[in-house]
């Protein structure tokens, strides 16, 4: 065998080629064609219109410790001490948060105030919030 003088070294890639063929066949087979995640649902259609916020239930007393008489109003309409349950009523089934403020004077004593937090829990308040009225 004669070499002529203008000779390289060749690389042999046939190997490396066939290795190469091999590794894709196993990446193609353990790669998985469908992706495999948690299954969700989407919400579909409009968003629902923002609810618009009912007024506050507000109960005032009025009156002061020397007169037996005391007036009760729900959200400036004047009430009567025996309607104050079937007013307060319907107003708290309408809400989702059931809460009940009652303002009384300063000069009432507890018990007109004890009366109205009883009507409003037989109506479904949930909560009652109490302050008392700043005089004029």
């Amino acid at each position: 065998m004669a070499f002529s003088g203008n000779s390289q070294a060749e690389i042999n890639v046939t190997p490396l080629i066939d290795v190469l063929l091999v590794l894709l066949i196993i990446f193609m087979v353990i790669v998985p064609t469908k992706p495999h995640g948690l299954k969700t649902q989407q919400p579909q259609g409009k968003p629902a219109e923002a609810a618009i916020p009912l007024p506050p239930i507000i109960v005032e007393l009025f009156g002061d410790s020397k007169t037996p008489d005391v007036h009760y109003r729900v959200n400036t309409q004047e009430v009567a001490v025996a309607d104050l349950t079937a007013t307060l009523k319907p107003l708290m089934a309408a809400r989702d948060e059931r809460t009940l403020f009652v303002r009384a004077d300063r000069d009432l004593t507890f018990s007109p105030v004890a009366g109205v937090v009883a009507a409003g829990k037989q109506a479904g308040a949930v909560t009652v919030s109490l302050d008392r009225l700043a005089k004029p």
